[in-house]
């Protein structure tokens, strides 16, 4: 699910991205396609079923210069074609998402932040800490 960031000024939201479905991991760990087409079958399972209610965001964070070797793009194929084999599946971009999130429920998330306080956050890079009313943590 997309979140509302607290800018001075602009919107800023901030959208899921995986580090469990990333081909740079994966590659590295030296698992090959049919791998990473079962771990995102898996995961594509998982959440549409826990989607039949409401949304969810399935990020599989691609890199060309893996993934789009030409010994890899049938594993791509598998796994678009498989998840897109289900009905109600959009498959769209970050950017997509950001721009449907911020039309229909950045106003909603914003008005339910200010009503439990959380519009009192504040971000202090200089000495990377945040503030939570009274309470202040680091920044990692």
């Amino acid at each position: 699910m997309s979140v509302p960031i607290q800018v001075k000024s602009g919107t800023l939201i901030s959208v899921p991205y995986s580090v469990e479905l990333n081909d740079a991991p994966t590659f590295r760990q030296h698992y090959e396609g049919d791998y990473f087409v079962r771990m995102c079958k898996a995961q594509f399972d998982q959440l549409y079923k826990e989607g039949a209610d409401s949304g969810r965001v399935m990020c599989i964070a691609l890199h060309p210069y893996l993934s789009g070797q030409p010994h890899r793009v049938k594993y791509l194929d598998q796994i678009l074609n498989y998840v897109m084999s289900h009905d109600g599946v959009w498959q769209t971009t970050a950017d997509e998402i950001a721009e449907y999130y911020i039309t229909h429920y950045y106003d909603q998330a914003i008005a339910h932040a200010a009503q439990i306080a959380l519009h009192d956050v504040e971000i202090d890079n200089e000495r990377g800490s945040v503030q939570f009313g009274d309470v202040h943590a680091p920044l990692f």
